[in-house]
């Protein structure tokens, strides 16, 4: 009772602080972001919150969205050094818009050795154009052991995320905007098999905006 009461005390002054003045503080997560990630090949969309708070397990974490609305409140006992929440991914992609709306998120955790972290992020819903596959062609067959990974160039992307997923192995890239192929490590592909490929553009707010297909090797 003791903690949350001190937890919900300092999430109370930190919004106060943030109102009026423009402090930085020393103690911030990790990672503390929000964005939209929407796969253009089926037409999901899902907001993401990725969080990390260091060595130091957070005891509690609050996430309040603008307007101070609640967007995630949550106790532990032992302590969780990171967090991945996905949203839903309804057909109405403007429940999502709704229910994630733009504006700057407020991340407030306290460690199990009492510290305070705060961060902020902003959510915008604006997404990047996708890239458009250039090398192998959606859903080829006979695709070459030793094959390079090659998509357009996206106009306002900061970086691309690329994956390469079988049913046993995955393998996956971040790369800057600069780079727009990528060769698949030795030994990673196995004759005559089917694997799933997805390449993403990444946004200066970190939304993505993703492509699908299959690809199956010789």
């Amino acid at each position: 009772m003791k903690s949350t009461k001190l937890f919900w005390g300092a999430a109370i002054v930190v919004l106060s602080i943030i109102t009026f003045s423009s402090i930085a503080f020393s103690s911030e997560f990790e990672i503390a972001s929000v964005f939209f990630e929407k796969n253009a090949t089926d037409g999901d969309l899902e907001a993401i919150f990725a969080i990390q708070a260091g060595d130091e397990g957070l005891e509690t974490l609050l996430v309040l969205g603008p307007n101070n609305r609640t967007m995630i409140n949550l106790t532990t006992l032992g302590g969780t050094r990171e967090y991945e929440f996905e949203s839903p991914e309804p057909p109405d992609q403007q429940i999502i818009m709704n229910a994630y709306p733009e504006g700057t998120y407020l991340f407030v955790g306290i460690t199990l050795n009492g510290e305070m972290l705060v961060s902020q992020d902003v959510l915008s819903h604006q997404l990047p154009d996708t890239p458009t596959l250039l090398s192998p062609s959606e859903e080829e067959i006979g695709v070459p052991l030793n094959t390079i990974i090659s998509w357009s160039a996206v106009p306002g992307a900061v970086s691309y995320f690329v994956e390469v997923e079988s049913d046993e192995f995955s393998f996956e890239s971040k790369l800057p905007c600069s780079v727009t192929n990528i060769g698949v490590p030795d030994n990673f592909l196995s004759p005559d098999t089917e694997y799933e490929l997805q390449i993403c553009t990444v946004s200066s707010g970190g939304n993505m905006h993703c492509i699908e297909t299959t690809f199956t090797t010789q």
